[in-house]
Formats: structure tokens, C-alpha cells, sequence
């Protein structure tokens, strides 16, 4: 099941396993397809389209993001679901693009994708 809305030339779809309330759908953040019109440009490549596939990760990619933000010095204060230090790097994963290309986002799209991160997250720890 998927719920789609259309938001400032993005196009918001939203796949979760439940189908039975739509209110949980939102909630469930599995899958977060983003369509960039116009296309969103880094470092000369184009993005027409980004998709976070959030169920795909592994504890692996949750440790090598943990792992990365060590080595950069960066101290998690809190668990990972409340960091944006982590979520950002974590969706990165999640789409197969470098967190770099989430850092130069505009911030109201940078922020959707942390928080879809941070759902997903969320949801797995209850």
C-alpha cells in the first residue's frame, strides 16, 4: 500500500507493510520515494528521483554508520533515532548515494528524508 501527496515539486510516496489504517501508513516508513521537478543537481549529476528503501538496511550498514561518525570524532549523545548525524548518513544508505549529496539539500527536503529515517527507526524500536 502507498500514500502520495504532492508537496512545493516533490512528489511524497510513502510504502509501508500495513494496510488496514492509513494514519499507520505515514507512520510506517519503510520506503521513501522523492521526485525532484526540477531535477536536483550535485556536483553535475542530476537526481530526478531518490528512493530510500529503509527496510533493505542491515545492522551491518547501522554499525558502519556508527562506525564512521567515531572515526570523524562525532559523539552520539542520545540513541541513534534522536541523532541527525546518524539519520542523514543512515537514509544515505538507504538510497546508495553518499551522505554528501543529502548534506547540500535544501533544508526542508534535507529535513523529510531525516525524518522518514527517523520514523523507520523509531518504529523498529518499540
Amino acid at each position: 500500500m502507498s500514500f502520495a501527496k504532492k508537496w512545493e515539486g516533490i512528489k511524497v510516496i510513502i510504502m509501508s507493510d500495513t494496510k488496514k489504517d492509513e494514519k499507520k501508513v505515514v507512520q510506517n516508513y519503510d520506503v521513501l520515494e522523492l521526485e525532484f521537478n526540477p531535477p536536483y543537481e550535485y556536483e553535475g549529476k542530476k537526481y530526478e528521483k531518490l528512493t530510500f528503501n529503509f527496510a533493505k538496511l542491515k545492522g551491518r550498514d547501522y554499525m558502519e554508520v556508527k562506525r564512521e561518525m567515531n572515526d570523524n570524532g562525532e559523539f552520539m549523545a542520545m540513541s541513534a533515532s534522536h541523532e541527525d548525524g546518524f539519520l542523514y548518513r543512515f537514509a544515505a544508505k538507504a538510497a546508495g548515494i553518499g551522505s554528501d549529496v543529502l548534506l547540500d539539500m535544501p533544508g526542508n527536503r534535507f529535513n523529510e528524508i531525516v525524518t522518514a529515517a527517523k520514523h523507520f527507526l523509531i518504529r523498529s524500536e518499540s
